[in-house]
């Protein structure tokens, strides 16, 4: 890469002909939505797509954010008619907020004024993750790379991958459940199983674990924050983690299914908050209403949005992105600027997802920030009002009426905390017949480990028999974890 005009890329090409190498200036028009039009490395061999039915040389969205190309798409009248004399030069160790420009050439060609003007619109470059953690581990004998999920309270098993190893699922109607994905869209599963499960480095320890069956699920395992907490797999058991790139062409995951409530206390544009730890979502999310309420301002440009994939198999667009200050409860002097996606339908207000929660060490050295329901008493609640009142409070004082939107919209976040509660509250009492359990066996001993929760319990005699591990057929257990014996 050599520079970048206003909204032009130019890049050296060296074509292989009969004569040898040769180099010649091509202009690439930005353009968002198209497929990468090069894939490598700079000043390395790239692979050109030539297209004698487009009229312009194209460089893709993608590709401009991977080499921290900066774009500029706002042209002033007089400086749009110079466009072929002015550059700015690509450095390659610019920092994301800074990068130096080829002053002569501009202020040889171009009005200064203008110049300046434009370059103070420019926006910092987003660094956009580039690995996940993920979870190596062998389910019903197959080895597979899990995606360990914070945001999902159930362990979640794709259709695909069930019918692909030939794995036997349990159909029948109190087998399906309804899961609520990240966006408030309610998905039905396809039915549940149960699978024996090692973790990769850990083959001799067996774990029978409940799986919901969904369609269309882009993962095909999802391990859930109840066997991960049980397991330590996120704090103690870090190791059994490991890193795997992102493919640049997809979209960016957003795995949260079920009712899973943990909060992480910090400071948000200067608002005590309490955000949603989730290491299903590759990025960190922010619901519309929220965004709206603080006042944030929003860049909805469309460089700016990104697509979600969720569970089910949907991939949704992102409004925009905003960028607040973020800082941990416990240490509120150490602030660092964040970007969040606008979610709109977000079923928390501010969702921090894996790749910040692994940068900033909070999984696994300081899980301790990590305050769950129980030690947070209705902290949902608080969540939702507590910065009601401060925008109740800014615009009292500007002598404004109380929008009637506001007014409906925080009834129905009481609303949603009281129902919350109460599914909450009905699950744990709930008394489950067939007493499920995580059941860690030694691999070679057809016996799995009782715990008092699983010998009080009484099950089916049709679902005591253990996992068909020489059949590659598992049996069907109908309830989700309720205890763990380690």
């Amino acid at each position: 890469m050599k520079g970048l005009s206003t909204g032009i890329v130019e890049v050296d090409i060296e074509a292989a002909t009969d004569n040898g190498p040769r180099t010649q200036k091509l202009s690439l028009q930005f353009k968002r939505g198209k497929k990468s039009a090069m894939w490598g490395h700079m000043n390395e061999l790239v692979l050109a797509l030539p297209d004698t039915g487009a009229d312009k040389n194209i460089l893709s969205a993608a590709f401009a954010r991977e080499y921290g190309i900066q774009i500029i798409k706002a042209l002033p009248s007089k400086l749009s008619e110079s466009l072929d004399k002015i550059k700015i030069a690509y450095q390659e160790k610019a920092t994301p907020s800074c990068q130096d420009i080829a002053t002569k050439e501009i202020f040889q060609d171009a009005p200064i004024g203008e110049i300046l003007k434009l370059w103070a619109r420019t926006k910092p470059i987003r660094n956009f993750p580039t690995e996940r953690r993920i979870l190596p581990g062998t389910i019903d004998g197959v080895d597979v790379l899990a995606l360990p999920d914070t945001g999902a309270d159930k362990n979640i098993l794709s259709a695909a991958f069930a019918r692909r190893h030939g794995i036997q699922i349990e159909k029948r109607p109190e087998f399906r459940k309804s899961l609520q994905l990240g966006d408030r869209i309610t998905t039905q599963t396809t039915g549940q199983v149960m699978l024996p499960w090692s973790f990769a480095n850990e083959p001799e320890r067996v774990y029978h674990v409940p799986f919901e069956v969904l369609e269309k699920c882009p993962a095909d395992v999802i391990i859930g924050n109840e066997f991960l907490g049980v397991t330590k797999t996120m704090s103690a058991n870090a190791h059994r983690l490991v890193r795997k790139k992102l493919n640049k062409l997809d979209p960016f995951s957003f795995h949260h299914a079920g009712l899973t409530k943990q909060f992480i206390a910090g400071t948000l544009g200067g608002m005590e908050v309490y955000a949603f730890p989730d290491t299903g979502c590759d990025l960190n999310l922010m619901s519309d209403k929220y965004a709206r309420m603080r006042g944030f301002t929003v860049d909805t440009s469309p460089e700016s949005r990104v697509f979600l994939k969720f569970p089910d198999g949907r991939v949704r667009e992102t409004r925009g992105v905003v960028r607040v200050p973020w800082s941990f409860a416990e240490d509120p002097s150490n602030t660092e600027d964040l970007y969040f996606d606008i979610l709109p339908g977000s079923t928390h207000d501010v969702i921090l997802g894996g790749d910040f929660l692994f940068k900033s060490e909070t999984i696994p050295k300081h899980t301790h920030r990590i305050l769950t329901e129980h030690s947070v008493p209705r902290v949902l609640e608080l969540n939702q009002i507590i910065w009601f009142k401060h925008s109740l409070f800014r615009w009292s004082k500007k002598n404004k009426p109380v929008d009637v939107e506001l007014n409906k919209l925080l009834r129905q976040r009481a609303l949603e905390a009281k129902e919350t509660e109460r599914v909450l509250m009905a699950r744990n009492e709930q008394q489950t017949p067939t007493g499920g359990h995580f059941s860690p066996s030694m691999s070679g001993s057809n016996q799995t480990s009782t715990s008092p929760a699983a010998s009080a319990a009484a099950v089916s005699p049709s679902l005591q028999r253990p996992c068909g591990a020489a059949t590659g057929v598992s049996s069907p257990h109908p309830s989700s974890a309720a205890a763990v014996t380690q």
